[in-house]
Formats: structure tokens, C-alpha cells, sequence
């Protein structure tokens, strides 16, 4: 068999939005006219993107047992200049039916199917910036009470391009026992250059940021599907089905530190580490592990020397310098330093360190679907283990008095501007370790209870009855309301962040179906 397909593809996305912020409104009024105070100047924005491709695919297929499939695809989008559109991606996938050899024997009713697969492929990340990121963007603002315009503190960088993922793939199908035990199995290996990121850049620039192609990550990962049927009679069946993923990353190409998240946040990518994971300021300790306490009984962050790679000799470390607690990340030597009295020096740069990682060990689910005659029941838990949340809320709930820390300094279990001491500004910055929290969790999905009534007179059939309760019960230690949430959405370059974030909800349904 040949099968060829061809074909084009655009997107068009015009967003518009406005926005008047006041505050102090005139009573039983509902529109900005009754603010006595506007705080800022009107907000307006309008973006274009457009998102184009074709491909041509060709398919063989031989015996139905052996298939090959090449393709080809050219993408553009309008956020990158001319130059760096309509780039070629090529793909190509293998499949071959190897049970097909012994098909009628009676090897067959134990190995069912064994079908082998390979794939290769190359894509491009279109949406990887906003619609004008690459351009010298101006914004509005006030000067003597006028409007004025400034320039933008990101740089404009023209000869962006997009960041080109190149994965390879490997896996089999098989099933057992007249279909009663399936394994699905694949191993990726991913390869995504060009990053697009935000990186950081000195004051003498003329900006602090510019969008700019830094740096590579390499994925790389297996994932297992497991089903099972134990029971299946005429009236009763029972499934199970078991799902577990595992992925690795590394971070190359980048010089230094580069942070993901602005405002103080510590979501980094740095070369030889797991992208995003998190690196800030921590608690100083002693020997024992235990915080290191000012004499007023304050907690504080380790200080001491960064020293670059370059510069870097051990016979002239200072006196003071905690040699077995050296670290060197990204061609920079953290150097904790002490004083006579075992107190960091306070005039030393606070250190920072990797604090911990929201990528997960491995994530999977569990479900089971029971069925009995006219009656069905169905269950499901996910996994997700090994994963660290970034938790905003754990100091700014102690800042305004309704946090553990908070209640013990009100009990006076903790000296006297303790929460102060955490939060900056009486021996340092933030101290962001604290907000590092185990972010693992299993939860009870849904839970699914259904009845099928069947045909109910001459007009309505397959009328059925379903209960359906989803995100049920979280196990979980983390201290908020959810582990499973992200301040920044669906960003791939900020996970693991919970600044007041909308826990997923619980809801119960109550279904009626029917045909007619």
C-alpha cells in the first residue's frame, strides 16, 4: 500500500486588551468614572501572530506487517524576522509487525502481538516568544504628571530564531495470554537547541534582559504502559492499567546562572544541572546540620566569597574559609567564610546554592474499570514523587501573622523579629530556602459509578446513570493547598511555583445520557 498526504496550515491570533485601574469608588457606581483616584494610566495592548505550515507525507505499508513513513514539514511564524522563517523540519518512522511470523500457531495465544517501531523527527517551537519580542518595544509612562514614552529595559534582538527539538524513539507493542496482558515500551532521546530565554544582562548594555537564543537541553526518557484483564466472563470484566514515566534532563551551553523567574524567584538554568530547579540564597548551618542562629537568636543565610574558576586558589583562601562545604557551580566558587566567633561575616555576599529541583523522580497513574452486567465502576490515582515546590505563601503567611513561624514568635518559641530575620530585612535578603517544600503527591483522581438502563419504551435507548467524582483526595506533605499547580501556568520555564495560586478543584458530577 502507498498513501500520500498533503497539506497547509495557518493560524491567526489577534489579541486586544485594555485596562483603567481606580480605586476609592463613589458608592453604587460600577464603572472607572467613579474612582476618585486612578492609579494608573490606561493600559492598552493589541498583538498579531500568524503561524503557518505544509507538509508532505509519504506512507508505505507492505503485507501489513512492515510500514515506513517520511514526511517533510515547513513551519513559519510571524514572531521571528524573515531570515529565520519557513524552516524544514524532516521526519521519518519504522514499524514492523514481527507476531505476524507465527500468526495461527499456537504460539500466538501466548505472544500475541510483538510489533517493534522506531521513529525521527525534528520540530520547531513557533510559539516560543510574543509576537513583537524580537523588536525595540516602547513603554508609556509619566513625567510631571504627562504622559511620556521610555524605552524598553529588553533589548531587541532581530536575528532570533526558533529553538529546534530533534527526537529519536524507540519502542515495542506487545500482548499476552489472548490479549488478557499488553506492554507498551518506549525509550526517547531528546535534543533541543537554540533555547529561547530571557538572558540576563549588565546595566552598561542599555537594558537588563535581551530574548535570545542560549544554550541546549538534552531529554531523555522510558515510558511504560502495563494493561491487564484478570477477569472477563460474560457478565463480569475486570482491567487494570498501569502507566509510568520517567525523564532526565540536562542543561548545556549556558555561561553562568541564568534565572528563569524575575521577582526574586530561583528558577534557573544552569549548564550540567536539570533545567529549572532551584537555585537561591539558604539558611547558614553548623556542623551538625542545625541553623546557625545570630546571638539574638535569628535565623540568617550563609555568607562568604564567590570566587571566580579562574581565580580560584586554595592556599589563598581567607582564615574562616569552610573548606569542606566549597561548592563550584557555573565556573564560580561559593566559599562559605566564618568569623573568630563562628558567625558569617556580615559583610560578605550572601551564597547561593541549588535548593531544590520541581522535576520529578517519575509520574504515573493507576485505574481500574470494573464492569458487572449493567453496572460499572471506575478509579483512578496519579503519581507524581520526587518534586519540589518554590511555596511564596510560606513566608508571606508568616509576614502577616497566620504562619507556623509567625504563631511560635507570638508564643515566644523563636526570638523576637524571627520571621523578620526569614523574610529580609533585619540579616539579609529573603532567605529562599525556606520557601523549599516536598511537592510530591498521589491523588484520587476520579472515581466514576454508572448505570446503563438500556432502551426505556420506543424512544430512547442506551439511557444510563454516571456519578462522577474527580481530584477527590490529595496525599501529600506539602503545606499549601495543592502541590499540583503553577503560578505561571502552562510556562515550561517557570514549575513548581505557588504564589497564591487556585487549587484544582473537587467536583462531583451527576450525568444523564440517552439516545433517541
Amino acid at each position: 500500500t502507498s498513501t500520500t498526504t498533503a497539506g497547509y496550515q495557518i493560524q491567526y491570533n489577534r489579541n486586544h486588551y485594555t485596562a483603567q485601574e481606580g480605586r476609592d469608588l463613589a458608592p453604587f457606581v460600577e464603572t472607572i468614572a467613579a474612582a476618585a483616584n486612578l492609579f494608573s494610566l490606561p493600559v492598552q495592548s493589541i498583538a498579531q501572530r500568524s503561524v503557518w505550515g505544509y507538509f508532505l507525507q509519504q506512507t508505505f505499508g507492505y503485507n501489513e506487517q512492515f510500514f515506513l513513513t517520511l514526511a517533510g514539514r515547513v513551519d513559519g511564524s510571524s514572531a521571528f524576522s524573515e531570515d529565520n522563517q519557513n524552516i524544514f523540519y524532516p521526519k521519518a518512522s519504522f514499524s514492523y509487525l514481527l507476531s505476524d511470523y507465527w500468526k495461527g500457531s499456537n504460539l500466538q495465544k501466548t505472544i500475541g502481538t510483538l510489533k517493534l517501531r522506531a521513529s525521527y523527527g525534528q520540530a520547531g517551537n513557533l510559539t516560543g516568544i510574543g509576537p513583537y519580542d524580537r523588536f525595540d518595544n516602547f513603554l508609556l509612562s509619566q513625567l510631571t504628571g504627562l504622559p511620556s514614552i521610555v524605552p524598553s529595559r529588553v533589548l531587541a534582538n532581530p536575528d532570533v530564531k526558533p529553538e529546534i527539538m530533534t527526537e529519536f524513539e524507540v519502542g515495542a507493542d506487545m500482548a499476552f495470554f489472548n490479549n488478557r496482558v499488553g506492554l507498551n515500551v518506549t525509550y526517547y532521546n531528546q535534543d533541543i537547541d537554540d533555547l529561547l530565554l530571557d538572558r540576563q544582562l549588565p546595566p552598561t548594555a542599555g537594558g537588563t534582559s535581551i530574548v535570545t537564543n542560549v544554550g541546549s537541553m538534552n531529554n531523555q526518557g522510558l515510558e511504560l504502559m502495563l494493561q491487564v484483564t484478570p477477569v472477563r466472563t460474560k457478565d463480569f470484566s475486570w482491567d487494570l492499567t498501569a502507566l509510568w514515566t520517567r525523564n532526565r534532563n540536562e542543561v548545556s551551553g549556558i555561561d553562568g546562572v541564568l534565572f528563569l523567574r524575575g521577582s526574586d524567584g530561583t528558577q534557573s538554568a544552569i549548564s550540567g544541572e536539570q533545567f529549572g530547579l532551584f537555585f537561591g540564597r539558604y539558611y547558614a548551618r553548623d556542623n551538625n546540620g542545625n541553623l546557625l542562629l545570630t546571638p539574638q537568636g535569628l535565623a540568617q543565610p550563609e555568607r562568604g566569597l564567590i570566587i571566580p574558576e579562574a581565580n580560584y586558589n586554595p592556599a589563598n583562601l581567607p582564615e574562616g574559609a569552610l573548606r569542606d562545604r566549597i561548592y563550584n557551580v557555573a565556573g564560580n566558587y561559593f566559599v562559605p567564610v566564618r568569623d573568630a566567633n563562628g558567625q558569617p561575616i556580615q559583610g560578605n555576599t550572601e551564597l547561593l546554592k541549588v535548593i531544590g529541583d520541581p522535576n520529578p523522580d517519575w509520574f504515573g497513574s493507576f485505574s481500574s474499570n470494573f464492569a458487572y452486567k449493567k453496572l460499572a465502576f471506575r478509579f483512578q490515582f496519579d503519581f507524581f514523587q520526587g518534586a519540589d515546590m518554590y511555596n511564596w505563601n510560606r513566608i508571606t503567611g508568616n509576614n502577616v501573622g497566620h504562619g507556623k513561624i509567625a504563631e511560635q514568635e507570638l508564643k515566644g518559641e523563636v526570638a523576637r523579629g524571627y520571621v523578620a530575620s526569614i523574610a529580609g530585612g533585619v540579616t539579609g535578603q529573603r532567605i529562599q530556602e525556606e520557601h523549599i517544600e516536598d511537592g510530591s503527591f498521589i491523588k484520587l483522581r476520579e472515581v466514576a459509578l454508572s448505570y446503563n438502563v438500556g432502551k426505556v419504551g420506543n424512544l430512547f435507548q442506551n439511557v444510563n446513570f454516571t456519578l462522577v467524582g474527580r481530584n477527590l483526595i490529595s496525599f501529600d506533605k506539602y503545606e499549601g493547598f495543592d502541590p499540583e499547580t503553577n503560578s505561571a501556568g502552562q510556562n515550561d520555564r517557570v514549575r513548581g511555583d505557588d504564589f497564591g495560586n487556585v487549587p484544582i478543584p473537587l467536583s462531583v458530577q451527576f450525568k444523564i445520557g440517552a439516545k433517541f
